[in-house]
């Protein structure tokens, strides 16, 4: 309890008081005051302390959580941060049911096979930390993509205890999804547009033979000139008809 001494100072004072009743029949209250206000500071600045760090903890934009799994292999809730309704959709105390299962039921169908490997390997000791990201059902059935860092710490009496961080990431992964979804369609279309060119030149090509195959059949001399006023063509009936085939000489100096 608390007194105000001699100075009028407030202390806090802790005083045990054995009653015993005297050969007279009276009871007597024989104790010790002993000074606890250097104890009670104490015990004010560390919940001080401790209120602190879970306003700092409530402020983070994720879950923090931390696990126990025992010898004999079975999970234990040790700490859930009110980040767990944010995120996951769940109080903290929900999660205090029963671990692994509360939070299994709760993953992606599709994502379960790769989230329990990474469980394996955290029973198994085979991992000192895990980096995953999968998607969850919340209770109103919308999925979310989180990613779940954890850092595993493997104590020398069997047990295993995890300390993990969960974050939304779903706008991010959406953003993922937008941009390899711009890059499939832009390949599509170069893919379309390829093939439509390819097209084109074979139909050249076979436009290109057939007039050659005409050409070639003509008993009359064909002759092409181009802007320069050079001779870039002549069929074989011009050529049986000037004796040659003045390709690329000027046009000018061909007489005539």
């Amino acid at each position: 309890f608390e007194i105000v001494d001699a100075l009028g100072k407030r202390k806090w004072v802790h005083g045990p008081a054995p009653c015993s009743r005297a050969a007279e029949g009276e009871f007597e209250w024989r104790g010790v005051l002993i000074d606890t206000t250097a104890q009670r500071q104490a015990e004010a600045e560390l919940q001080a302390a401790h209120t602190e760090l879970q306003h700092v903890l409530d402020s983070v934009n994720g879950c923090l959580w931390s696990a126990e799994i025992d010898p004999a292999g079975v999970m234990h809730a040790r700490y859930f941060s009110s980040g767990a309704q944010r995120i996951l959709g769940r109080p903290p105390e929900y999660f205090a049911q029963g671990l692994p299962d509360c939070w299994l039921e709760i993953i992606h169908p599709d994502d379960l096979p790769e989230v329990g490997e990474t469980l394996r390997r955290i029973l198994e000791r085979r991992s000192e930390g895990e980096d995953a990201q999968y998607r969850i059902y919340l209770p109103s059935g919308e999925i979310r993509w989180v990613r779940d860092c954890v850092t595993v710490r493997n104590l020398d009496d069997g047990r295993v205890v995890l300390y993990g961080a969960v974050v939304d990431i779903t706008q991010q992964r959406r953003s993922e999804d937008a941009v390899i979804q711009a890059r499939e369609v832009l390949e599509t279309r170069v893919r379309d547009r390829t093939a439509e060119l390819e097209d084109s030149q074979a139909a050249l090509e076979r436009q290109t033979e057939v007039l050659e195959s005409v050409l070639n059949c003509m008993t009359d001399g064909v002759l092409v000139v181009n802007e320069q006023g050079h001779f870039v063509r002549f069929n074989p009936a011009a050529e049986r008809l000037i004796g040659g085939g003045p390709t690329g000489q000027q046009a000018a100096a061909w007489p005539g």
